[in-house]
């Protein structure tokens, strides 16, 4: 994926996750761009599929908030939000 298609992507996520999410959304957003860019089509389809990937990177940054709020910028979060697939 070039960077105007996750330019694109990330712009049209964010905007589906701001209204409910206004303080975390460029978390998540950043979150859910490291998913591959099949899913992420699919993701943007699907509202029960974007409202189950949005939860399931809230929890991850619910379960030690200093940590992953700390890496984040380095890939961490990503990385283990990655890994555990939907």
């Amino acid at each position: 994926m070039d960077k105007e298609d996750l330019d694109t992507f990330g712009e049209r996520l964010y905007s589906l996750i701001y209204p409910k999410h206004k303080e975390s959304a460029a978390k998540l957003t950043g979150m859910l761009l490291e998913l591959p860019e099949a899913v992420l089509s699919q993701v943007l389809q699907d509202e029960a599929m974007l409202t189950a990937a949005v939860e399931k990177a809230l929890r991850a940054l619910q379960l030690a908030p200093s940590r992953y709020n700390s890496q984040l910028e380095n890939g961490a979060v990503m990385l283990v939000f990655k890994a555990d697939r939907f």
